[in-house]
């Protein structure tokens, strides 16, 4: 099945995004539901919905309440066919590689993870194994569109390279080229904080406007502004807090996230750790510090000792400073927050002190993604969607 056989000479590629973004957001919508919500004509949208029904990307899915202006009809409703369609996601982080097998609705199938690699190449082997191994995994009969990669730092998507990936892989990586070769498959990258804003728009709250916050092993940020993913680096991770503090992995010092990184709070206890002055945490962690955010997943706050929480409190202050400094420069109707560190004891602590520099921080105007609990494989289903899919 070709995908990607759409005549654009015939219809112009953003009119086909918008339509197949809108019904991702909206369920099921007539064509006259379409054409007044996009602006479009009548006959636009009855030329594109019936290419892309003859491709197998929409449906129509049964008659809507109302009609369509002829006595007795009522509207055909449209819908997309994601389901039927997969992806592989490499979710790239610090230290852990997430590999998953996703459909296109974003349900995952299966998932895998590695180590990540210091050495760019035989980290990318690595990955490629395992996607010819998931390759192997479906239907013959399932449409495999694609590999979507999303990594640490910034991504050329001109140059098909790697632009800045603070200290995990060097600049100008081919990493696209790479696995295209290397798998046969068509392959998208982009930073990972930017495909999981490409999911938010797609699968989550649909937001127009909004500053995604990502914390964990590293902290990331991703702008959404009029309905798209902004290409503008926003890396909030290396925002400068203290010139004098310690070196970040990016080359400079006082980062952020050399002091509210996983890293960073992993080795601010590390110096407290012991039965005596940490008993609540290192009878939790059974002694093993790396097991940190895996129990902090499950239990929150309640395994914290008071100098633990002190540390935490600090990362998430500084964390608030950044999160505020940015929306007063960039004006999000809200801030969406994901990742490994997140639970409803920190979030409160930081929607607390966002609120307590500025009062327009109250109420909803920070949430956590919806997509929270799919962080490990969403971001990079939804550039496949986006990219190859969509086009």
């Amino acid at each position: 099945m070709n995908v990607n056989g759409i005549n654009m000479s015939d219809v112009k590629n953003k009119n086909i995004a918008g339509i197949l973004r809108l019904l991702s957001r909206e369920g099921s919508l007539s064509r006259k539901d379409i054409a007044d919500t996009l602006g479009l004509t009548p006959a636009a949208v009855t030329i594109i919905c019936a290419q892309l029904l003859e491709r197998g990307i929409i449906k129509e899915s049964g008659h809507g309440e109302g009609t369509t202006g002829r006595a007795g009809r009522h509207k055909i409703m449209l819908s997309t066919c994601f389901d039927k369609y997969y992806a592989i996601s490499v979710n790239v982080e610090t230290d852990v590689t997430y590999i998953s097998l996703v459909r296109l609705d974003g349900t995952l199938v299966c998932a895998d993870k590695l180590r990540t690699l210091p050495d760019a190449e035989t980290a990318l082997r690595q990955i490629a194994r395992k996607i010819n191994e998931l390759k192997q995994t479906g239907s013959p009969a399932d449409p495999l569109l694609g590999v979507g990669v999303g990594i640490v730092g910034a991504y050329n998507a001109e140059t098909g390279k790697t632009d800045g990936a603070f200290g995990l892989w060097q600049r100008g990586l081919p990493i696209e080229q790479f696995l295209r070769e290397e798998t046969g498959l068509p392959v998208c990258c982009e930073n990972n904080a930017k495909c999981f804003a490409a999911a938010e728009l797609l699968y989550g709250s649909h937001p127009e406007n909004a500053f995604l916050i990502k914390w964990g092993s590293g902290i990331g940020s991703a702008l959404i502004s009029d309905g798209h993913v902004s290409r503008a680096a926003q890396e909030i991770g290396h925002y400068i807090v203290d010139p004098d503090a310690a070196l970040c992995r990016c080359g400079r010092r006082g980062c952020l996230e050399t002091y509210a990184s996983s890293y960073a709070l992993k080795s601010g206890i590390g110096r407290i750790f012991s039965p005596e002055t940490t008993p609540l945490l290192h009878g939790a962690l059974k002694g093993d510090l790396t097991e940190l955010m895996n129990v902090m997943r499950r239990r929150g706050i309640e395994i914290l000792d008071p100098p633990v929480r002190d540390i935490f409190r600090r990362c998430i202050n500084q964390l608030a400073i950044a999160a505020v400094n940015t929306a007063t420069v960039l004006d999000p109707e809200k801030i969406i927050v994901f990742g490994n560190l997140w639970n409803d004891g920190f979030i409160a602590r930081f929607k607390a002190d966002c609120e307590k520099i500025s009062a327009s921080f109250a109420g909803d105007f920070i949430q956590l993604s919806p997509l929270q609990d799919k962080r490990d494989y969403i971001g990079p289903a939804a550039l496949v969607t986006d990219r190859i899919l969509i086009g």
